[in-house]
């Protein structure tokens, strides 16, 4: 997602080719682990997220800051060089628990979005864009090294594509969504709309996996 690979460009093709069926049983397998489960519906709802956001940031330089493309190219330089750096932090962060990890990177981006729906200046939501994509950058990276470490090395390659599979629904739906709201609440409006859901989102996922965590220590403890 983004034009520049934004939360949802997450480089679906890596899994490679896999038969239907394979697909299938990587599904199956998914729906036996629910912590592969829950970062699959955390990614997913991560890009459906950002499909709003993406359709309504042109409509917002051109409608509310009255500016070219010149300004929206600028949003999504920032952004990109921000993700770049990012990125080469993903190897430093795996040092850490993933899982708390990018929650917050999940919160830190819908955090980014908020001040565009506060009439912040170009100036000040260009800085936030460009944190945005600072804080983005590992997403991808360290998603991928949670299904990698959780996964059966045999099934791997099949889960892997059974999550691509089930990603590439995420964005679009989320993209034909921006269209209805900008038209109901305007394009700065929709902009704070999406990060406020998305840090809801890092909650409900963190309040999820504080409730299993306890689930499962509990019958231990008895």
């Amino acid at each position: 997602m983004g034009n520049v690979g934004g939360p949802g460009g997450d480089g679906e093709g890596a899994a490679g080719p896999v038969g239907a069926d394979r697909s299938a049983a990587g599904l199956r397998l998914l729906r036996r682990q629910p912590e592969l489960l829950g970062v699959l519906a955390l990614t997913w709802f991560f890009n459906f997220l950002y499909g709003p956001a993406e359709v309504a940031l042109p409509l917002h330089v051109t409608d509310d800051l009255h500016a070219g493309a010149g300004l929206l190219g600028l949003y999504w330089a920032l952004f990109g060089a921000g993700a770049v750096l990012g990125g080469l932090a993903a190897g430093a962060l795996r040092r850490f628990p993933l899982w708390p990890v990018t929650l917050v990177i999940v919160a830190g981006w819908g955090l980014a979005l908020v001040p565009f729906g506060l009439g912040a200046s170009a100036p000040v939501t260009l800085a936030c864009f460009t944190l945005g994509g600072l804080i983005y950058g590992p997403f991808t990276a360290l998603s991928y090294t949670l299904f990698q470490e959780r996964t059966p090395a045999a099934w791997l390659t099949t889960v892997l594509a059974a999550r691509s599979a089930a990603l590439l629904t995420a964005g679009p739906v989320g993209t034909a969504l921006g269209g209805p709201l900008i038209a109901l609440l305007g394009p700065r409006q929709v902009l704070a709309a999406s990060g406020i859901a998305t840090v809801v989102l890092a909650a409900v996922g963190a309040a999820i996996r504080v409730w299993g965590q306890r689930r499962v220590k509990t019958p231990a403890a008895g």
